[in-house]
């Protein structure tokens, strides 16, 4: 039992080595996908926010064809004023000028959510780890690692087994 105890901690600064490499490895080879990653799931967020505004003005496109169908009187009396620019017979203006020759799609589309503005931009990791794992010193970190990996790696050599030295035994002759 002592012998097995002792070759283990022989062993021990081998597998530290080793464990340590494998950890810079996964660090070089995991980090810059979880950046990556955390940068698709803010895409993803901007993108809902993005369709959930194109379904709104859907459903405002699909009202003005559903209001057209049925010839509303106060879309065609609009349309009438706005691009063909008729004023009807007994009212008077309320001054909207801005919307002679005005587009329908003014009147229906809202400009999608800008980043910065309506949305908050991407926060940044400025760490360390993402520093050292995704800048110019990856290549070193990653030739470190096959350093400590070759190390824990490699063979250790047994101490030597004290042996008695052979000059050193008195011969005595008794008769």
């Amino acid at each position: 039992m002592a012998d097995l105890r002792n070759q283990f901690e022989a062993s021990l600064p081998g597998w530290i080595y080793l464990a340590s490499g494998l950890a810079l490895i996964a660090m070089c080879v995991l980090t810059p996908a979880w950046l990556t990653c955390r940068q698709l799931a803010w895409q993803w967020k901007v993108m809902e926010h993005q369709n959930h505004r194109l379904a709104e003005q859907q459903k405002r496109f699909e009202q003005f064809h559903q209001a057209l169908v049925t010839d509303d009187p106060i879309i065609l009396e609009r349309l009438a004023f706005t691009q063909l620019r008729l004023k009807p017979k007994g009212h008077k203006l309320l001054g909207h000028p801005e919307f002679v020759g005005a587009s329908v799609e003014h009147w229906l589309q809202k400009p999608l959510p800008q980043i910065g503005q309506q949305l908050p931009p991407q926060p940044q990791i400025n760490s360390m780890l993402s520093r050292l794992t995704t800048g110019p010193s990856r290549l070193v970190l990653i030739v470190l690692a096959g350093i400590c990996i070759g190390t824990g790696l490699w063979p250790m050599r047994p101490e030597p087994v004290a042996t008695p030295q052979l000059g050193n035994f008195k011969t005595t002759t008794s008769y």
